[in-house]
C-alpha cells in the first residue's frame, strides 16, 4: 500500500546492463495488463516516477530489459490518506502552521487548502511550519496562491512528502531592475537607478547577500557580465542626484562590461521555499515559483525528490528574472521532468555530491571531518574519494565505519592513511577534501524540460548514472549541460559516471 499519487518505483539494476540498455515499464489497473494507466521506457537509470498521478485504486507493475521477457506482475494500492484536515480560507501563518504540523504528527495525513490567497510569514524558527518525521504527507494547493515571506516548509527526517498544485509568489521579490546611470571609473563605481516598477531602495535590497549583473534588453534572462558581489561592493545614496546610488568599490575590468543607459538585475539571495534535510522521497507537484528569493528546495542529505510539471516565472511575461531552480544531493538523485525554468537568476537544476573537510586523523586508518551543514551521509562499504585541496590529486577508499556524531563526524577507512598521504603527495590532512562518490545521486532524471534564460547553466551534474534527454535549452548564459563540473579554485563536486545525454 502506498499513499503518495506518484509512487517510486526500482528494481535491480542487471549486472551486465549497458548505459544505453532501454528498460520498459508497464503500470495497469487489471493482473492481465490489458488495461494501462502508465508505461515508459527508460535508459541508464533503474527506477521510475510517473508525473501524472495515479488516482487511488489497485495496480499491478512490471518491467522487461528490451525485448527480454516481462517480469512478474506486482500488485499494490494507492490510497488516500484517511486524516484529512482543511486549511480554511483566510487562515493566518499560525494557523497553516498549526494544521500542518498536526498532519505530520498524524500521518498519513492529507491536508487540503481551501482556493483562495494566503499572506504567510516565516516565524521565529525560520520557516512557517517545521514537520519532523512527517510520514505518508500529502499538501494538496487545489490552485490555492500563497504571498510568501520567508520560507514555507522545514522538513526534517521524513519519508514520502507531497506539495502539489500551488501557486507561490515572493512577498519581498528575489531581483531588481536597475539602469546604468553613469560607469565612473575615477571613482571606481556604477551610477544606477531603479527601473519604474521596482522599489527605489536599492541599497536595502543590495545590503544583502546577493550581485549586481548586466542583462541583455533584446533577450530577457541572458546575463552579459560585469559581475559585481554584495562581498566586496556597498550601495550608496547620491546626495545631490535623488533616486541616484552609486555602487563600488567595482574593478576596472568589471567596469568595462557596463555602458550608461545598459540594464542590469541585482538578485538578492535569500530564504529557499522548502528547506529539507534527511527527506527521502520528497515530491513537488504542479507547483508555480514567481521571483522568490532562495532556491526551490534548499538542505542537503535528501534522497529521490521529484519535481514533476513544477514552473520558476517572472512576475510579468517580459520580466527579467523567474527565481532561483533546484538544488540536489543525497544517495539517490533527483527525478525532473515536464517542467519550466524561466530567466533564472542562477544555475538551473544542480544536482551534486557535497564537499567534507578533513580536521585531522586519528590513528592508520580513521580521518575526522570537520562539522559542517556539508556534512554527508555515511555509511559501511560506501566508495570516498580525499582529494589534494590544491592539485586535486586524488585517492579512493571505502567506508569501514562511522561515528554517530557529526560534531566532528569519525570516519573510519579501509586504506592505511600514511600511504594516501603519500600518494596524492599531501603532507597536511586538515583542509582536505572528502568526498562520497557511491552512492551519489545515482539514478538521476532530467528529461522533457524547458530552460529559457538564466544567468548560469542549464543543468549540472555530478553522480552515478544520470540521464538528461529530450530538453529544450534557449538563451542560457553558460553551457545547457554541464557534467562532472568544477566551481571556482576547487572541487564543488566530485565528478560523475554513466551519463548518457540526447
Amino acid at each position: 500500500m502506498v499513499v503518495s499519487p506518484h509512487p517510486h518505483f526500482r528494481w535491480t539494476r542487471p549486472a551486465d546492463a549497458k548505459l544505453d540498455d532501454i528498460h520498459h515499464i508497464q503500470i495497469a489497473s487489471d493482473e492481465t495488463f490489458s488495461t494501462l494507466a502508465c508505461e515508459d521506457r527508460l535508459a541508464v537509470v533503474s527506477r521510475f516516477v510517473p508525473v501524472k498521478a495515479l488516482p487511488p485504486g489497485r495496480y499491478w507493475w512490471r518491467i522487461r530489459r528490451a525485448d527480454g521477457e516481462w517480469s512478474a506482475g506486482s500488485d499494490f494500492e494507492v490510497r488516500m490518506p484517511e486524516h484529512r484536515l482543511i486549511i480554511r480560507a483566510g487562515s493566518d501563518s499560525a494557523e497553516v502552521a498549526r494544521v500542518l504540523e498536526e498532519a505530520a504528527l498524524n500521518g498519513p495525513s492529507v491536508v487540503d487548502f481551501d482556493p483562495g490567497e494566503y499572506r504567510l510569514t516565516a516565524g521565529k524558527g525560520g520557516s512557517v511550519a517545521t514537520l519532523k518525521r512527517a510520514r505518508d504527507l500529502i499538501v494538496d494547493g487545489h490552485g490555492a496562491r500563497l504571498i510568501l515571506d520567508g520560507t514555507f516548509l522545514t522538513v526534517l527526517d521524513s519519508e514520502r512528502v507531497t506539495l502539489r498544485d500551488l501557486h507561490v509568489t515572493g512577498a519581498r521579490p528575489g531581483h531588481k531592475l536597475v539602469r546604468i546611470v553613469k560607469v565612473d571609473a575615477e571613482a571606481g563605481e556604477l551610477r544606477v537607478r531603479a527601473e519604474p516598477g521596482y522599489d527605489a531602495d536599492v541599497p536595502r535590497f543590495f545590503g544583502s547577500q546577493g550581485f549586481l549583473n548586466r542583462v541583455d534588453p533584446q533577450s530577457p534572462g541572458r546575463h552579459l557580465g560585469g559581475f559585481v558581489s554584495t562581498a566586496t561592493a556597498t550601495a550608496r545614496a547620491i546626495p545631490d542626484d535623488p533616486g541616484v546610488f552609486g555602487i563600488g568599490p567595482v574593478d576596472a575590468n568589471t567596469l568595462r562590461r557596463h555602458e550608461p543607459d545598459g540594464l542590469a538585475t541585482l538578485t538578492r539571495y535569500g530564504e529557499p521555499f522548502v528547506v529539507a534535510r534527511q527527506v527521502r522521497e520528497l515530491t513537488f507537484s504542479g507547483l508555480t515559483l514567481v521571483d522568490l528569493p532562495g532556491a526551490f528546495c534548499g538542505g542537503n542529505e535528501n534522497n529521490a525528490k521529484s519535481y514533476l510539471g513544477c514552473r520558476v516565472v517572472p512576475r510579468t511575461p517580459n520580466g527579467y528574472q523567474g527565481g532561483h531552480s533546484a538544488v540536489g544531493d543525497g544517495r539517490v538523485g533527483e527525478w525532473i521532468e515536464g517542467c519550466e525554468f524561466q530567466m533564472l537568476a542562477d544555475d538551473g537544476p544542480n544536482v551534486r555530491t557535497m564537499r567534507m573537510k578533513i580536521e585531522r586523523v586519528e590513528g592508520a586508518d580513521t580521518l575526522v571531518l570537520e562539522h559542517s551543514w556539508t556534512n554527508t551521509d555515511l555509511r559501511p562499504d560506501d566508495a570516498v574519494a580525499l582529494v589534494h585541496p590544491t592539485t586535486f590529486a586524488t585517492a579512493t577508499s571505502r567506508v569501514v565505519s562511522v561515528s554517530a556524531s557529526r560534531k566532528p563526524m569519525s570516519v573510519q577507512i579501509a586504506a592505511d592513511v600514511t600511504e594516501i598521504a603519500r600518494s596524492i603527495g599531501l603532507t597536511d590532512w586538515r583542509g582536505a577534501f572528502f568526498y562520497r562518490v557511491d552512492p551519489c545521486c545515482e539514478d538521476f532524471v532530467y528529461r522533457h524540460n524547458r530552460n529559457v534564460g538564466g544567468r548560469g547553466h542549464g543543468v549540472k551534474y555530478n553522480g552515478r548514472r544520470g540521464w538528461i534527454a529530450d530538453n529544450h535549452f534557449e538563451e542560457i548564459t553558460g553551457n545547457a549541460i554541464e557534467v562532472g563540473y568544477n566551481w571556482q579554485d576547487a572541487y564543488e563536486g566530485f565528478g560523475a559516471s554513466d551519463v548518457l545525454i540526447s
